[in-house]
């Protein structure tokens, strides 16, 4: 992967839960996570983003286009506010992806290569602090040299998200 983004820090030969790599690839956008998830789901990572962009098309996100499931800057990656919108929607209504974005931190497990360590969300909105904001329910953060810091987010108020 290009040292433009952040990794969980897997090692070659690492062996990991899903859910590990999932935490690992929402809390602190992990790329390498990313690529291993997409090669374990789909055989490879082209075939991964090809079916991806097929379901983000079903779900009517008519002007995104992704090259690489991590996020990572490529000149034809496009996508636009309101289909970021609809993707974090529709991954409201996923009791494992709420789960995930809501999360502060997680201890992952000991592998066959790294000890176990705790995983803290990048989210400062999650976090006390600064930025803490009690209302949200969850989000998703990114990073690279050329869209700089990038943000989707939810929150629940007065009985609306």
């Amino acid at each position: 992967l290009e040292s433009d983004g952040t990794m969980m820090g897997l090692k070659k030969g690492e062996s990991l839960p899903l859910d590990a790599l999932l935490h690992g690839m929402i809390m602190v956008s992990g790329n390498d996570a990313a690529n291993v998830i997409a090669e374990s789901l789909s055989g490879s990572v082209p075939l991964f983003v090809r079916e991806m962009n097929d379901y983000l098309a079903k779900i009517g996100c008519q002007k995104t286009n992704y090259l690489n499931p991590h996020g990572l800057h490529h000149p034809e990656h496009i996508t636009t506010a309101y289909d970021l919108a609809l993707m974090m929607k529709k991954g409201l209504t996923i009791p494992k992806f709420r789960e995930l974005v809501s999360k502060v931190s997680y201890l992952r497990p000991k592998s066959n290569k790294n000890p176990k360590a705790e995983i803290v969300t990048f989210n400062q909105l999650l976090k006390p602090g600064k930025y803490y904001y009690e209302k949200a329910i969850g989000a998703k953060t990114g990073y690279h040299s050329q869209s700089m810091a990038t943000l989707i987010s939810a929150a629940h108020f007065g009985g609306r998200k």
